[in-house]
C-alpha cells in the first residue's frame, strides 16, 4: 500500500488537536506549546473575552485571532499584526483601567546569548524580606466574610487606612463599612503597594491610572514576536521573579499579589488583598504578566516563616451593600 505524506500526518479526530510541524502556520486544530504562546499573545493584545490558555486552537482562539489580526491562520502577516497590537496595548496608559499597567514599564528581554540566567529566588534584599514578613503577618487581617467585635466586617478600619494612606484619597467610615471595595475600586494593587510601603519603599498607588508609582520598577512579560526566541525570553522572565515582588496575573482585572515564596515546580506562594479578604494565594509563573520590584537588588537576607494569627471566626451572612469579590479579582 502506498503511503503519502498526508496519510502519515497526525489525524485530527473530533475534539482532538495535533502538534503543528516546525514550519507550519498555526491554524484551527493545532495544539501544544506554540498554541499556548499564541493564546497568551492574544490575551496580551486584548482578546475579548479573555481566552482560556489551554494550548488548543479551537473556535474561540480562532475567533480571537480573526478579530485581532483579520486572519484565521497565524502566518507572518498575522504575527506582525499581533506584535504591533501588543506593543500598542502595553505602551498606552488608560486612566479608566483598574489595576492596569504602567506605560513606562520595562519589557523583559533574555540575554543576547540566549542563555537563561540562574536566579536565587530564595534570597530577597532587605525591603523584599520585610515585605514578605509583613505580608505574611497580615493573613486574615481584612475579611468581609467575618464579623468583627463592632458588628461590621473584620478589618474595615484597616482597609480604610490602607486605602487612604496608599492612594491619598480619604474615604468615609460609612463607605468602607458598607462596601468592601471602597468607591467601587478593587484593592489588590492598593494592598500590595501598602505592603511595600510598610517595608520601607517610597511607593504610592495612582488611583486614576491603576498603577504603582514611586521607587519601584515595573517589568512586563516579553512580547510574542518570534516563536524561536519567545520561549527563552519567557523562561528568563519567570526565573527573575523573587519573593517580595508584586506580580500581576492573567485576567480581566489584572490581579496583584505579593510573592512570598518561589517554588521549584514553577509556581509561587503569595499573599493577596481583595480575595475578597487578605489571604494566601498560589499561582503558576506561566500566568504572570508583569511584576513590580522596589528597592535594591537581591542579597542573602533570609525570609522568616509566618507567625500564626488568631481572629474571630463568626461568618457573615450576605448583607445588603456588601459586595462580594471572587478570588480572581
Amino acid at each position: 500500500m502506498r503511503v503519502n505524506a498526508q496519510t502519515q500526518a497526525p489525524k485530527e479526530a473530533r475534539g482532538s488537536y495535533r502538534e503543528p510541524l516546525a514550519d507550519e502556520a498555526l491554524r484551527r486544530g493545532h495544539g501544544g506549546d506554540r498554541v499556548l504562546e499564541l493564546q497568551r499573545a492574544l490575551n496580551a493584545a486584548g482578546a475579548a473575552p479573555p481566552l482560556v490558555e489551554d494550548g488548543k486552537l479551537g473556535k474561540l482562539t480562532e475567533a480571537a485571532l480573526v478579530a485581532l489580526t483579520g486572519s484565521k491562520v497565524l502566518d507572518a502577516d498575522a504575527l506582525a499584526q499581533l506584535a504591533e497590537l501588543q506593543g500598542a496595548r502595553t505602551t498606552t496608559v488608560d486612566g479608566a483601567v483598574e489595576d492596569g499597567f504602567d506605560g513606562s514599564a520595562v519589557h523583559h528581554q533574555a540575554p543576547a546569548s540566549g542563555v537563561i540566567p540562574v536566579v536565587d529566588s530564595s534570597a530577597p534584599h532587605d525591603i523584599a524580606a520585610r515585605a514578605v514578613d509583613y505580608a505574611r503577618s497580615q493573613d486574615g487581617s481584612i475579611d468581609p466574610r467575618v464579623r468583627g467585635p463592632d458588628g461590621h466586617y473584620l478589618g474595615w478600619e484597616k482597609l480604610r487606612d490602607v486605602f487612604s494612606d496608599t492612594t491619598g484619597v480619604a474615604v468615609s467610615d460609612k463607605e468602607v463599612q458598607q462596601h468592601n471595595q471602597p468607591l467601587g475600586k478593587a484593592w489588590c494593587g492598593i494592598w500590595a503597594a501598602h505592603v511595600l510601603r510598610q517595608a520601607g519603599a517610597d511607593v504610592k498607588w495612582d488611583l486614576s491610572k491603576g498603577k504603582m508609582t514611586g521607587d519601584v520598577t515595573h517589568t512586563v512579560a516579553p512580547r510574542f514576536k518570534n516563536p524561536a526566541s519567545y520561549k527563552v525570553e519567557r523562561a528568563a522572565f519567570e526565573q527573575s521573579i523573587r519573593p517580595g515582588d508584586v506580580i500581576t496575573l492573567n485576567g480581566r482585572n489584572n490581579h496583584h499579589a505579593v510573592v512570598t515564596k518561589v517554588n521549584a515546580d514553577g509556581s509561587v506562594d503569595t499573599m493577596d488583598g481583595n480575595k475578597p479578604h487578605v489571604g494566601r494565594g498560589h499561582y503558576q509563573l506561566k500566568d504572570v504578566t508583569s511584576f513590580y520590584r522596589a528597592g535594591a537588588p537581591a542579597d542573602a537576607t533570609s525570609v522568616p516563616e509566618p507567625i500564626p494569627q488568631s481572629r474571630a471566626t463568626r461568618r457573615l451572612s450576605p448583607a445588603r451593600g456588601l459586595s462580594r469579590a471572587s478570588d480572581g479579582i
